[in-house]
């Protein structure tokens, strides 16, 4: 039998995120494939939120919308097509999962949720489901489910594997989360069918064994590959499977371009040339890099007036000294982060945690390298 199930993580409702925008890439692109295709099971693979919501905001109505829709799809029987959902990091998660309860009371729903790592058979396969928690000691933890003598077909989850950031993308920021074990690909040796992830936000696939969604739209800038979700076809009898990355093909385009010669024309032909760029490239949103040193201040100030009263273009602005240590900081960060890991010195991790708060200072009020590290 071939199980069609359908993969979505990383959607990220949220205060400060464009939830109209999410909410229209789940209506265009998510819906219409589960309404043409005979989908056996729906698995949400953590951080559908991004922040701590309220019931006040526009994020918290879009988002119980989602949950609505997503649980209100029907087999050809008529019974509802189960929905899985698995917690994400707690710093987006904020256990709001729990707001979920008014569904899974709901009779005409099969819904429910993953906040601690949990094992179901479904439809006669045995399926593993691993949040992101915080644990002192992994193979201690989940000695009785991943470590354990049990087989599973399939493995969903959410947090980081090893590989990550070997093959020329990663989130450094996101390593450093205390106590989220750090997956290889011989944890999971006992899943026949496939890993299926998330938490990444550029979709990845490891020896066509263990997958990352990637996250359903952008968010920053860097994310340039496709963004969407992921179909698994799975034989239950020979335990093969096919997945295929489904495009969301209205992920807005988040581009970056710099002022690097020195700007002599009127601002109003400066002005006009970069609306001219952002319509050439097509992109939602043009950040402008500009050097305090290659611009007179009259200008810039003039420029920055006008980006600020504009939401499609910004601004940011570049000193070669904040660069510098910027890279100086992030270089020793990076230094102290494995030199821990591999000998497990207090006072390195007592450094590593003050060059992480400079980091995260250089991250939040420094502008200019705000495309940079701005991923979550």
């Amino acid at each position: 039998m071939i199980m069609k199930i359908v993969f979505i993580a990383d959607i990220h409702f949220g205060p400060s995120k464009d939830n109209e925008n999410i909410y229209r890439s789940l209506v265009e692109c998510v819906y219409p494939y589960i309404q043409s295709h005979f989908v056996d099971l729906i698995v949400i693979g953590g951080d559908d939120t991004d922040d701590r919501m309220s019931l006040d905001q526009s994020a918290t109505r879009y988002y119980l919308q989602f949950w609505r829709d997503i649980t209100s799809f029907k087999r050809p029987d008529g019974s509802p097509v189960p929905v899985r959902a698995i917690a994400g990091t707690e710093s987006h998660q904020k256990g709001q999962l729990q707001s979920l309860q008014f569904l899974i009371g709901d009779p005409n729903v099969d819904l429910k949720t993953y906040e601690t790592v949990g094992v179901e058979n479904f439809d006669g396969c045995k399926i593993l489901y691993v949040p992101e928690e915080s644990v002192y000691n992994k193979y201690e933890y989940y000695k009785d489910t991943v470590f354990s003598n049990q087989k599973f077909d399939l493995a969903f989850g959410h947090g980081m594997f090893d590989f990550i950031g070997n093959n020329g993308w990663g989130d450094l920021q996101e390593r450093s989360l205390k106590g989220s074990p750090i997956w290889n690909e011989s944890d999971f040796k006992n899943v026949k069918g496939g890993v299926y992830f998330g938490h990444i936000h550029i979709a990845q696939n490891h020896k066509n064994r263990i997958y990352y969604s990637g996250s359903l739209t952008r968010f920053c800038q860097g994310e340039d590959p496709m963004k969407g979700f992921l179909s698994i076809n799975y034989d239950t009898e020979s335990h093969n499977h096919v997945v295929d990355f489904i495009p969301n093909p209205i992920a807005p385009r988040l581009c970056t371009i710099s002022i690097e010669n020195n700007e002599t024309r009127p601002v109003d032909e400066i002005v006009s040339n970069l609306v001219s760029i952002r319509e050439k490239m097509r992109a939602s949103e043009l950040r402008v890099m500009v050097d305090k040193h290659l611009i007179d201040l009259s200008k810039l100030q003039i420029l920055r007036k006008y980006f600020q009263n504009n939401r499609d273009l910004m601004l940011l602005y570049i000193h070669k000294l904040y660069y510098l240590l910027f890279l100086f900081v992030l270089l020793s960060y990076i230094f102290l982060l494995f030199y821990q890991i591999l000998f497990h010195n207090y006072i390195v991790e007592i450094l590593e945690n003050s060059l992480n708060m400079i980091f995260l200072y250089l991250y939040f009020h420094l502008n200019n390298f705000y495309f940079f590290f701005h991923c979550v």
